[in-house]
């Protein structure tokens, strides 16, 4: 099975499906990630690219992602791009790898830049696409005002949940002091949330838009 997870923000990709992707890579899937923006000036600057750059090939190493690919988008320049331009981008990434399952973010999200990732991706995911999509989850989500409601759950055992927090580890740059949804606890008690919630330990919880059973 090929699998596509796109992403807004380098991290976002852990946060919302690192215990999948660790799932989908030990039973033989391929996995490769899309990263649509960049860190622009003059709030970052090149270090902080650089470095992100970095941090994102020890994730792959770690999690055993095949490709990243990115779109390149400065993230101040996103709410302002022409949108035939944005979409088309999801368009021939999603034809080019031709994934099996696309996992995006979720539609209603708090993060307005996150909501124009997944409209991009459903929008390269119509007919004659046949991709399944499932939606996750990230930080802010938790913030929205339509509420993330999964009908979708990925059992994650200890070693895979801590697997997925050691990878977000790696992004030093974004991880916070607990009491914060994007620190090492912070993942632990979703995972913990999201697992109560179907009845086992520890879970990632998606919204599924399209299967096709086949």
């Amino acid at each position: 099975m090929k699998v596509l997870v796109i992403a807004c923000h380098p991290d976002d990709e852990v946060i919302g499906v690192g215990g999948t992707i660790l799932k989908h890579i030990e039973k033989g899937d391929t996995v490769d990630v899309c990263i649509v923006t960049v860190a622009s000036d003059p709030e970052w600057d090149d270090d902080y690219r650089e470095n992100k750059l970095k941090e994102q090939g020890k994730v792959d190493n770690f999690l055993g992602v095949r490709s990243r690919y990115f779109f390149g988008h400065t993230t101040l320049e996103l709410n302002n791009l022409d949108r035939g331009r944005f979409n088309q981008d999801f368009i021939t990434l999603i034809k080019d790898v031709k994934p099996d399952i696309i996992y995006t973010h979720f539609n209603h999200d708090l993060n307005e830049e996150h909501n124009l990732v997944s409209r991009g991706t459903l929008i390269g995911t119509r007919i004659p696409n046949k991709s399944t999509v499932y939606m996750y989850e990230t930080s802010s989500t938790r913030f929205s005002l339509i509420p993330f409601k999964p009908n979708y759950y990925v059992k994650l055992s200890w070693n895979i949940l801590q697997g997925k927090i050691n990878a977000f580890n790696m992004y030093e740059s974004e991880v916070k002091i607990s009491p914060h949804p994007r620190s090492s606890s912070g993942i632990r008690y979703s995972a913990f949330y999201r697992g109560d919630e179907i009845g086992v330990k520890y879970a990632e919880a998606f919204i599924q838009v399209r299967r096709l059973w086949r």
